[in-house]
């Protein structure tokens, strides 16, 4: 029997991550000889990188464990296949972030803004994402087992085939979200918004707690939604960072990465 495969992940000095940040910011600052950073495959395991703008950035498959991350800007960037467990992003700026495939096991993203953001085939299994906003966001075959999600608002998200075991979604948003194959089995849903929600018979009886509010009586998070209801105004909200750069030539060059999606 064949050995399992070990990731190989490149090693960085701090010298060279310096300076793939500065030319990062030329890059999304418009500068001539400013260079998009990739980081695909790097070892920054326990790196300091607090605040870092890393907006639009190429970190897939990347190692960050224990990385500290607090305050960066990861909106728009490639994370598909990364490892982030034991990370900090506490603060982070989210917007259309892909840790599609990425390892975030037990992570702590409470009351997190991850609009629109694609988490397929990712690990989230005892992540705490209590709070956190993942309207539209995609988490197609995401395991999501023991998770702790109250008040999480997963209005239209598409949560197929994902698995929910044992998580925690009380007083969750679910209206308008497709749970289509979605395992929910032992899931705690009390006072969940079940709304327009695509979920079967058979998985309802899966359920504990499955009592859930009309929709009339839940909140559903409509500060964030009005927030983002309008691309163009979600847009102006997001171009700026929270270190104050101007990042709206970022946002015109970035489209969703294009590594290759199963569904």
């Amino acid at each position: 029997m064949s050995e399992p495969e070990t990731l190989q992940y490149q090693k960085i000095t701090q010298d060279e991550l310096a300076s793939i940040l500065s030319l990062h910011k030329k890059w999304l600052d418009r500068e001539n000889d400013g260079k998009r950073a990739n980081l695909r495959d790097a070892n920054l395991e326990g790196a300091e990188l607090i605040g870092a703008d890393l907006a639009g950035a190429d970190l897939a498959h990347a190692n960050f464990r224990d990385a500290n991350l607090e305050g960066a800007n990861l909106s728009h960037t490639n994370l598909s296949g990364a490892d982030l467990v034991g990370a900090n992003l506490a603060d982070v700026e989210f917007y259309r972030t892909d840790f599609d495939g990425a390892n975030l096991e037990g992570i702590n993203l409470d009351g997190a803004d991850l609009f629109g953001s694609y988490f397929s085939e990712a690990n989230l299994s005892g992540a705490n994402l209590a709070n956190a906003n993942l309207y539209h966001a995609e988490l197609y075959s995401t395991n999501l087992s023991a998770a702790e999600l109250t008040g999480a608002n997963f209005s239209h998200a598409g949560l197929m085939k994902a698995n929910l075991t044992n998580a925690n979604l009380s007083g969750a948003n679910l209206a308008n979200a497709n749970l289509t194959g979605t395992n929910l089995t032992d899931a705690t849903l009390t006072f969940a918004n079940l709304y327009n929600t695509e979920i079967s018979a058979e998985q309802r009886l899966a359920i504990k707690g499955s009592t859930h509010k009309p929709a009339s009586q839940v909140a559903t998070h409509t500060s964030h939604e009005n927030k983002i209801a309008t691309p163009a105004s979600n847009m102006k909200a997001v171009q700026k960072s929270k270190t104050g750069r101007n990042s709206s030539a970022m946002t015109s060059q970035i489209t969703r990465p294009t590594h290759a999606r199963s569904k």
